[in-house]
């Protein structure tokens, strides 16, 4: 799939079809290859994007690798992303087998990610399935999110910042590497 069709179907899509068609869940990622300090730099610059906590956080080892990371707040409301260095992306578990070696192959190539999530603050319980304070009126959190991602798509493709999206296939569709989307399309 190409990145256009899947901001599409973001953009489009119904709230409670949302996890179902475009695999909208919390800790959903955007593989980049990319300097982190430029895209932070750039991602600073926006009126909508606040730098939450510390200026560049370290995982330390001892919680299983080291990365350094930055903490934005999406400022209209309910999302928060992380900007890390460590990359060791989950591969779809549904991708057939005679497709990983080749999965594996194309996502080598980034060294970065974003992680987002639904909600501002860390102590919210996403079982309860209610929104934290801050939340955007009248909005899923899952449109939330959506909005968000989608946003970032865009930021990454105007800096032409190579990017890959790993859930993003609709459940109703056979899993294929082809239902994935990588940018630019000859990546």
């Amino acid at each position: 799939m190409n990145s256009q069709e899947y901001r599409t179907r973001l953009r489009d899509c119904p709230d409670e079809d949302l996890k179902d068609r475009c695999g909208i869940t919390d800790n959903w990622s955007i593989l980049i290859k990319g300097d982190i300090e430029q895209i932070v730099t750039g991602l600073k610059t926006r009126d909508d994007l606040e730098l939450y906590g510390e200026e560049k956080k370290t995982n330390p080892p001892e919680e299983g690798s080291t990365y350094a990371h930055y903490d934005f707040k999406y400022l209209p409301g309910t999302v928060i992303f992380r900007v890390r260095t460590d990359n060791k992306p989950q591969l779809p578990l549904d991708v057939p087998e005679h497709q990983k070696d080749e999965l594996i192959e194309r996502t080598d190539i980034y060294n970065m990610s974003f992680i987002i999530h639904p909600y501002q603050h860390h102590d919210w319980n996403p079982m309860l399935n209610e929104l934290p304070e801050n939340n955007l009126p009248d909005v899923s959190w899952k449109k939330a999110m959506a909005i968000v991602i989608e946003d970032l798509l865009g930021f990454l493709e105007e800096r032409e910042i190579p990017y890959c999206l790993l859930k993003v296939r609709d459940k109703d569709v056979p899993a294929d590497i082809s239902e994935l989307v990588f940018w630019p399309e000859e990546n």
